[in-house]
């Protein structure tokens, strides 16, 4: 067979294959939604990169070629690091299934991550952002974030059994958080102003699917388009758009002049009951149950509050970080606060503590003996 005549095989089927069989091993190991989302998200670009050359075969150079387009992209070096390590974790898992003994990301030098001081936000801060809650939900999301340092994911999971109400107030009462980061359980501890948070919310909306904090049951949404009312809902899972108030065509004698319709003059609460009233009728209907927030809700609540509070670059994970700040500021143990944010090791809690100058030249000044001024009687 002439090398003209010869065929070419294609490995893209054998690569999907393998790189599913790679996403169902990370659940095996207990990895986190976000975590395999991410492995899966690198994998496809990879394979978008390789074409119809075989994964396995791919060598350290194919690699280095890959993740170099990253960077000429002005990609961060953060993800870049995280695409590496996707890359190092497919062929760990590669090496485990026997499918070959060669590991290209073996001395595979990945991007520098910068270090840089996160910007922690103050006790003054905090306090802002929770008196920019509009209704008792805004503000028990940010007390209890704060609170207990939980991450957004752990904060939509959170269910009222779980929690252990403290008998005296001046005690903390505590919560068990059911499969964690690396599915871990663990105990998370909050105050009164949290506890006070959480009965103020469920008084104004009581839960009935049991999570702590639970989106109500949805109909649709009356909004404002054009100078008039319109209603979307969905029916199997496809949106649909009505008309509350339609308006009648009107017939002209003059076709080619056009009158703009006039503004509709409805308020929002006449709007939603003629929602209300047309939906009921629509065959096949069933409005949304109570459930579970979404991670990526609470984190726009969580901007929303920090816009009225004229605060910038707010998350729910800049909660977490402040909660850690602000204890080892007052002096806390760095084990104890390892032990409240559930950290495996310690290294991970170091990070996410901040000392600003001021404590660390307080505490020098403090501490020191050489550090502390010399009065005049100790001069003579």
């Amino acid at each position: 067979m002439t090398p003209e005549n010869a065929v070419v095989r294609s490995y893209a089927q054998a690569n999907r294959e393998l790189v599913a069989a790679f996403g169902r091993y990370l659940v095996t190991l207990g990895r986190s939604p976000n975590t395999i989302r991410g492995y899966n998200e690198t994998m496809r670009r990879l394979l978008e990169f390789l074409g119809s050359t075989s994964v396995i075969e791919a060598d350290r150079a194919v690699l280095r070629d890959f993740l170099a387009r990253f960077v000429s992209r002005g990609i961060s070096a953060v993800t870049t690091h995280r695409h590496f390590v996707s890359l190092r974790a497919f062929y760990r898992f590669v090496r485990l299934a026997g499918q070959s003994n060669y590991d290209p990301t073996f001395l595979l030098s990945s991007r520098k991550i910068p270090h840089r001081l996160p910007v922690v936000l103050s006790i003054e801060e905090c306090e802002r952002l929770v008196n920019a809650g509009r209704d008792p939900f805004e503000q028990a999301v940010v007390e209890v974030l704060y609170s207990t340092a939980v991450r957004v994911s752990e904060l939509v999971n959170l269910r009222l059994d779980d929690i252990n109400w403290a008998v005296d107030e001046s005690q903390p009462s505590s919560i068990r958080i059911h499969g964690g980061k690396g599915n871990k359980d663990r105990v998370a501890l909050f105050g009164s102003k949290a506890a006070e948070a959480i009965r103020a919310y469920q008084k104004f909306r009581p839960s009935k699917a049991g999570f702590l904090f639970e989106a109500p049951a949805w109909k649709g949404q009356v909004v404002r388009y054009r100078n008039s009312w319109v209603g979307r809902f969905y029916v199997d899972k496809v949106q649909h758009t009505v008309s509350i108030f339609p308006k009648r065509q009107r017939v002209s004698i003059f076709p080619k002049r056009r009158r703009c319709p006039g503004p509709d003059n409805h308020t929002r609460d006449e709007a939603q009951r003629q929602f209300d009233r047309l939906i009921a009728k629509i065959p096949g209907f069933v409005p949304v149950p109570p459930r579970q927030y979404s991670a990526r809700a609470i984190r726009l609540v969580i901007k929303a509050m920090a816009h009225r509070a004229g605060l910038r670059n707010v998350h729910p994970h800049a909660l977490r970080r402040a909660f850690a700040s602000h204890l080892l500021q007052r002096g806390a143990d760095l084990r104890v606060v390892q032990e409240l944010l559930g950290h495996k090791d310690i290294k991970a809690t170091v990070i996410y503590t901040h000392l600003t100058a001021q404590d660390m030249k307080a505490a020098y000044d403090k501490a020191h003996p050489h550090a502390q001024e010399v009065t005049g009687a100790e001069k003579n």
